[in-house]
């Protein structure tokens, strides 16, 4: 399973790297996964 993300430069406004712009991995694709699925891919990854 594969996600898509791209990365967008955006200016911190707290922490170590306040008034910094960094870029933050954001999703894609956004798509509603069933409950099944959700379920399974967190018995396989635990």
């Amino acid at each position: 399973m594969s996600m898509k993300v791209k990365a967008k430069e955006q200016l911190q406004k707290v922490g170590t790297y306040a008034g910094k712009y960094r870029y933050v991995m954001m999703p894609e694709l956004y798509t509603a996964l069933t409950q099944d699925k959700v379920i399974k891919e967190a018995a396989l990854r635990s």
